[in-house]
């Protein structure tokens, strides 16, 4: 599943950048968990947050942005604004007659022996400053796209200011026109300061983005020679604990009509869903 060739193209160009975010193994498999359909809440289901080390300064003004509760309500029942004929002007298609809307689910995966790229479309419902991380509250179809659920993806803010300097951050490509297979896309580069983060993130709520989860589980030598190797090893073994996380989603969320096999080859500490960049349009 691909999203467009000029996607593809832009993305590889930053391959290595992006891939410090995450370290995971995988391989086509079976599913290793089967899927399950909640009870509608507007509560996001809980999920282990990495703790900032210590001697992180905390932000004075802690940051904070929500739709309300019932909006909250109205999308998990598909109600109101968020009924699919109010929403779908609004998702991410492909083609040049707009042959395929993506629903909030699963748009591009990608495993092979060196890496594995999962990028799902996602609802913005709030996000909040926590524990040194932005935690965002992301809205996706169900599996079976009868309902919807709300998860936590965090922005390890805390790790970039730890790593001022090495160049690691979250990555953001920007698309010129959103809902257009003719969109041309311009790679932003890595963000690491939390008020730009914060800035660009804040023009997409209550909106769709693609959301970027990224694994790379192969030798590291070109990272070490970017970033250096404190930095490197730290930002692997930060999110060798996303891999649970991620394949619970991908069973939970809508695929979008793809039949998406995997599985892991070890388990992980941690059920965060930490994020590696962005697609969206910025203009």
């Amino acid at each position: 599943m691909k999203l467009t060739s000029r996607l593809i193209a832009c993305h590889m160009t930053t391959l290595i950048i992006v891939a410090t975010l995450l370290s995971v193994a995988c391989a086509p498999g079976s599913m290793v968990v089967l899927a399950t359909t909640a009870e509608p809440t507007s509560t996001a289901t809980p999920t282990a947050t990495p703790s900032p080390a210590p001697g992180l300064i905390p932000t004075s003004t802690p940051v904070f942005k929500s739709v309300s509760d019932q909006q909250k309500q109205d999308f998990i029942k598909k109600t109101g604004e968020y009924t699919y004929d109010n929403m779908k002007n609004k998702l991410f298609c492909v083609g040049a007659r707009e042959d395929k809307i993506y629903n909030l689910g699963v748009v591009n995966y990608d495993c092979n022996s060196t890496f594995r790229e999962v990028v799902v479309q996602g609802w913005l419902l709030s996000y909040r400053e926590e524990n040194g991380n932005l935690v965002l509250e992301v809205g996706f179809d169900s599996r079976d796209s009868t309902e919807r659920v709300i998860k936590d993806v965090l922005i390890p803010l805390y790790f970039y200011q730890q790593n001022r300097g090495s160049g690691i951050g979250l990555g953001f490509i920007n698309y010129d026109f959103w809902e257009r297979a003719d969109s041309t896309i311009t790679d932003l580069g890595m963000k690491n300061n939390a008020n730009s983060i914060v800035d660009q993130i804040s023009n997409f709520m209550d909106k769709p983005m693609l959301f970027e989860f990224y694994s790379y589980f192969s030798a590291v030598p070109r990272l070490i020679e970017l970033y250096g190797e404190k930095a490197a090893k730290s930002s692997v073994d930060l999110i060798n604990s996303n891999s649970s996380a991620v394949n619970q989603l991908l069973c939970e969320i809508s695929d979008n009509g793809e039949n998406i096999k995997y599985s892991v080859t070890f388990e992980p500490e941690s059920g965060a869903l930490i994020l590696a960049g962005v697609y969206a349009c910025f203009n």
